[in-house]
C-alpha cells in the first residue's frame, strides 16, 4: 500500500530535520525516524525513512533526512540521490542546492560545488551560509582572491557576520599576514555563532607572532571542539603537541624576564 504522497500540514525544522504535522501514514513514519535521529540511532531511521521514500514518493521531509542522515556520514553518492529528488520535488527550496554543493565538494567535483553554492545563495539570498561555505571553499582550493571577494561581499551585507570576519582572518594568515590575520580575528564577536575553526588559526596567528601565551589559550579552546571541520586537516595529537609547544615557549620567555 503506497502511503499519502505529502504531509497534509506544516512541516519544521528540528535540529536541522524535518519534522511534519499530520496524522497520515508517511508523516507518522518520518517523525517516528527524527525520534530515532535525536536518540542517534541513525540506522532505524535510516531504515524507517527509506520505506517512506519508497511509498510515498513525493513525500518531501523524507528525502531531506536521509539526505542528512547520510551526508553525515560522508556518503555522498546516497545524499546526492536524496536531495536531488528533493529538488525535483521543492524546487524552490535553497537548501537543497546547498547540501548538493556538500555533495559534490564531498566528492571533489569542486566546479560542481561552486555553482551549486551560487544557485543556493540566488535562491535565498537572506542567508549567507552559502556565500561562506563557497568562501571556505575556494580557500582550501587556494583561490585566495576570490575567496576573498566572496567574504567581503558578505560583509557588504552584514559588517558583523562572524563567518565572513573570520574568513578574511584565515586569508591573511594564508598569506603570512599574521597582524592582519589577528585584526580579522579580534572583530569576532564569540557571544553569536562563530566557526569553531577560528580558535586553531586565531592561535596560530598568535604562535607566529610569538604571543605564546594567549596562543596556548586559543589552542585549548579548540580542543574542546573536537567535532569542528578544522580535525580534516590536522590532527587532535597535532593540536595537543601545538598547545604543549606554546605552554612551553610561554613558560621560556616568563623565565628570561
Amino acid at each position: 500500500m503506497l502511503y499519502p504522497e505529502k504531509p497534509r500540514e506544516k512541516i519544521l525544522l528540528r535540529n536541522g530535520y524535518m519534522e511534519a504535522s499530520g496524522k497520515d501514514k508517511a508523516t507518522v513514519m518520518n517523525n517516528e525516524a527524527l525520534a530515532y535521529i535525536l536518540m542517534q540511532d541513525y540506522d532505524r531511521a535510516i531504515l524507517i525513512l527509506e520505506e517512506v521514500t519508497g511509498k510515498s514518493p513525493h513525500f518531501y521531509p523524507a528525502f531531506f533526512n536521509l539526505g542528512m542522515l547520510y551526508l553525515a556520514r560522508n556518503d555522498h553518492k546516497n545524499a546526492f540521490y536524496n536531495f536531488n529528488m528533493g529538488k525535483k520535488l521543492f524546487p524552490q527550496y535553497w537548501k537543497n542546492y546547498f547540501f548538493m554543493a556538500k555533495c559534490y565538494e564531498l566528492a571533489g567535483d569542486y566546479d560542481e560545488a561552486i555553482y551549486h553554492y551560487r544557485v543556493a545563495y540566488l535562491r535565498n539570498p537572506f542567508d549567507l551560509e552559502s556565500l561562506t561555505a563557497l568562501g571556505d571553499l575556494l580557500v582550501n582550493l587556494n583561490r585566495l582572491r576570490e575567496a576573498e571577494s566572496v567574504y567581503r561581499y558578505c560583509l557588504k551585507q552584514d559588517r558583523g557576520f562572524n563567518f565572513a570576519l573570520s574568513g578574511m582572518g584565515k586569508i591573511s594568515f594564508y598569506r603570512g599576514n599574521f597582524y592582519s590575520s589577528l585584526y580579522w580575528f579580534k572583530a569576532v564577536n564569540l557571544r553569536l555563532d562563530y566557526p569553531r575553526e577560528y580558535h586553531f588559526y586565531y592561535a596560530e596567528s598568535l604562535f607566529n607572532i610569538r604571543d605564546y601565551t594567549l596562543a596556548s589559550s586559543e589552542y585549548e579552546k579548540m580542543l574542546s571542539f573536537p567535532q569542528s571541520i578544522i580535525y580534516e586537516k590536522i590532527s587532535i595529537s597535532r593540536m595537543r603537541f601545538r598547545l604543549s609547544q606554546s605552554r612551553r615557549l610561554a613558560l621560556q620567555e616568563e623565565s628570561q624576564k
